[in-house]
């Protein structure tokens, strides 16, 4: 076998042992900020939400740091030691030392670009108060706490990117009060638990758009009751008929939907004609013009 045959063979080796041990020691040290934060925020859930915010904000900036410092680190060893060893190679040894070199940099560095996008984090967060006293315009996303865990054709992450194509305010989401992260998706917004009521009703008040993904839960149906007060501004999420069913008893001027596959409905409230616009999304491009179409139209 060649030299070069042989440089290829040990960069693989090289990669997937530093691949292994950068990983083991970012989890880590990646770990050990999160239990910090976590007990930062349950700290000051109740007393202090704006040093909840900075905190989240911080184990951000750190996760990225912890990445760029550690494989910067990493990288350079690479290079010193290809530095020190081709110092006593020549032919085509040395240029197999060069391409394994070439190689674990730009293996390095696309990991450090995806490792800092999945350490980046949804903790892009801001406290109601702060919303609320604001001039700025924003969408409102409303939910059982419990969707951000569920398996469904519904992607919040997906349906944030739609509405900000649609050209509607930036989508926010109220935050579970203790989370480190959130799902991709909304800005989370974090509020008083002893209060959430009042600070959820001046957010419908506020909001220039409101769409509510339909839930069974008690809290989910008094949003909706509350949310209903605003009919021109509310678009309904329904990915579980059966949980829409139970809400429709209590709510029975909601129209009527057959069950679906692979898809969701969005209810769009048509003012003129007192009636819903129904429309099956599916996360494809006919759905997401199909959506747009809906969204543009105007009331009346």
């Amino acid at each position: 076998m060649s030299a070069i045959g042989y440089g290829r063979i040990i960069t693989r080796i090289v990669i997937i042992l530093l691949s292994a041990l950068l990983s083991s020691w970012l989890s880590k040290l990646l770990s050990k900020e999160e239990a910090f934060t976590k007990k930062k925020i349950e700290k000051h859930s109740r007393s202090n939400l704006k040093e909840t915010v900075l905190a989240r904000k911080q184990l951000k900036n750190n996760r990225i740091s912890l990445t760029i410092i550690i494989y910067s680190v990493v990288i350079a060893i690479c290079v010193i030691g290809v530095i020190v060893v081709l110092g006593y190679l020549q032919g085509d040894w040395a240029d197999s030392a060069l391409l394994s070199l070439v190689t674990i940099i730009f293996v390095m560095f696309v990991n450090m670009t995806r490792s800092i996008n999945k350490n980046r984090g949804n903790i892009s967060t801001v406290v109601s108060k702060e919303l609320l006293s604001s001039n700025r315009h924003f969408s409102l996303y409303l939910r059982a706490f419990r969707s951000d865990q569920d398996a469904s054709n519904f992607s919040e992450k997906d349906f944030a990117r739609l509405v900000a194509k649609v050209g509607f305010p930036k989508l926010y989401a109220v935050g579970l009060p203790n989370e480190v992260d959130a799902p991709y998706g909304a800005t989370r917004i974090y509020i008083s638990e002893s209060t959430w009521k009042q600070e959820v009703e001046e957010l419908i008040l506020k909001a220039s758009e409101i769409f509510l993904r339909v839930c069974d839960t008690e809290p989910c149906k008094w949003e909706l009751g509350k949310s209903l007060s605003f009919k021109e501004k509310l678009s309904l999420i329904v990915d579980n008929i059966s949980e829409y069913d139970a809400v429709r008893a209590e709510f029975p001027d909601l129209p009527q939907l057959q069950a679906f596959d692979g898809c969701f409905y969005i209810l769009r409230y048509k003012e003129a004609a007192d009636t819903w616009k129904i429309q099956k999304y599916k996360l494809s491009p006919k759905g997401y013009v199909d959506v747009k179409s809906l969204f543009m139209e105007q009331n009346g």
